[in-house]
């Protein structure tokens, strides 16, 4: 007997309207100076503004990269912070984010993102979190890429002046945790 498998597949697309294509790549003024770039949560902890600013060591007056670098790598640090996908109780009425960055100090890609943007937005630097997918396996046989729900991933983009948006990852060995052995979508973008 043989039994037929079915697979989901999707294909997105997109469009933002009133957007350009161009508009987050290319050099350029900085977004509007009431963007929604710099907001923050309404209830938010003046003690993560003030590790901001102790990480950035605002008063060095750093480039927003500067700052930017600085808190990718606070975040980091294994030494600091722990990767893992087991989250820790908290209590109800504490911000996610918070705990993770006050107290908790380990979380999953979600929480090193959220608290790099938050943290830029504290000094002054506009930032947004990105969710998508991070590997996947080249199929040369279908001649397409598989992600799977493993490749699910979230980072933050910083907008640099000079430069347009810039993608920091801050998960603690995120520049090889895409690597699967023979990852198709490695191999095809190198």
């Amino acid at each position: 007997q043989y039994e037929r498998r079915s697979v989901l597949q999707y294909q997105v697309i997109s469009r933002l309207v009133g957007h350009s294509p161009l508009a987050d790549t290319r050099p350029g003024p900085r977004p509007d100076s009431d963007d929604i770039y710099l907001q923050l949560p309404r209830r938010f902890s003046t003690k993560v503004r003030e590790l901001a600013e102790r990480v950035v060591r605002i008063r060095e007056n750093p480039s927003d990269y500067g700052r930017a670098r600085r808190i990718h790598d606070f975040l980091s640090d294994p030494k600091t912070f722990h990767y893992s996908l087991e989250l820790e109780p908290r209590p109800e009425e504490e911000d996610p984010v918070e705990h993770f960055l006050l107290s908790g100090r380990k979380g999953n890609c979600e929480y090193f993102a959220s608290a790099m943007v938050l943290m830029l937005r504290c000094v002054g630097v506009r930032a947004r979190l990105v969710n998508g997918f991070k590997g996947g396996e080249w199929n040369p046989y279908g001649g397409h890429i598989t992600f799977r729900q493993r490749d699910a991933h979230s980072w933050a983009e910083v907008y640099v002046p000079s430069v347009g948006w810039e993608t920091f990852d801050p998960s603690p060995g995120a520049e090889t945790s895409s690597v699967r052995g023979t990852s198709g979508l490695m191999q095809r973008v190198r």
